[in-house]
């Protein structure tokens, strides 16, 4: 609500998230704000805008007008308009000599929050005086608070489960022709099903899990292939192992999950960690 409080009194501005305690005490400075300006040379109309908790109130002078020679209407960008023409001559009393009376067409609009719903807006007539009626309907709460959370330790819960829980686990790239290379040779060695990979450049936190595998593994680059928990090396590693034909033996020596090597990436995030 109190954005479009805000675009009611300074439409066309863009202005910084109030605190939301803020909100209801600055609604009527800020509808205010929003009035939009009259048409050039334009008869005048003194107004006031009220509030109570539930509507705001547009009163406008409009002595000698009858309720036909005036409209009352909301466009469909939630613009309401006062409009309507008071024409000059005397009222049927004979020739004008001097005319002092205020003449000519007349309009007044208004940026509604989006939250007013058009057909519970009211208008009245009495004594010359007009009194726009518009409900304020439910606020919208249109500000989400997301969680700010540590890159690094956000990659670390990303990489860590992906690493344990798969015995061959690459991490690569979609486009990157190394990576490829990679899971061509690992289809070969073990087969398209036995082996996992995840290309980091599909994922928003890629440079997060790039930083991370940087800490991990010293180097950023891609592949990186981890074998039941421990890292042996990128491309060219791989290949030196495929052409040597010491993969299959490999996979068979290494223990399902190197918990020293764990603990050391552990311990170097941590000691990361206390430097940042």
């Amino acid at each position: 609500m109190q954005r479009e409080m805000d675009n009611i009194f300074f439409p066309g501005q863009r202005h910084a998230r109030r605190p939301r305690g803020q909100r209801r005490e600055d609604q009527s400075q800020d509808v205010a704000a929003a009035v939009l300006p009259s048409a050039v040379n334009a008869m005048p109309i003194p107004f006031a805008l009220t509030e109570d908790d539930d509507n705001f109130y547009i009163t406008a002078d409009l002595p000698g007008l009858r309720k036909e020679d005036i409209q009352v209407g909301v466009d469909p960008d939630n613009v309401l308009t006062i409009s309507g023409e008071r024409k000059p001559g005397g009222g049927g009393m004979g020739n004008v000599q001097r005319q002092e009376r205020p003449t000519g067409a007349f309009t007044r609009s208004f940026q509604l929050p989006d939250s007013v719903d058009p057909a519970l807006i009211t208008a009245n007539t009495d004594n010359g005086v007009l009194v726009v009626l518009v409900p304020k309907g439910e606020e919208d709460e249109d500000f989400t608070d997301i969680p700010v959370q540590d890159a690094l330790a956000h990659a670390k819960d990303v990489v860590d489960p992906f690493i344990t829980n798969n015995p061959i686990a690459l991490f690569t790239k979609s486009y990157c022709p190394f990576s490829k290379k990679a899971k061509y040779i690992m289809d070969l060695e073990v087969g398209p099903d036995q082996y996992k990979y995840m290309d980091i450049d599909l994922r928003p936190d890629m440079v997060a899990i790039q930083q991370y595998l940087g800490l991990i593994t010293g180097g950023t680059t891609v592949p990186r292939i981890f074998i039941k928990g421990t890292f042996v090396g990128g491309g060219d590693d791989l290949e030196a192992l495929h052409k040597s034909g010491r993969i299959p033996e490999l996979i068979k020596k290494l223990p399902r999950v190197q918990r020293g090597h764990l603990k050391s990436i552990r311990r170097a995030y941590h000691n990361m960690a206390s430097r940042r």
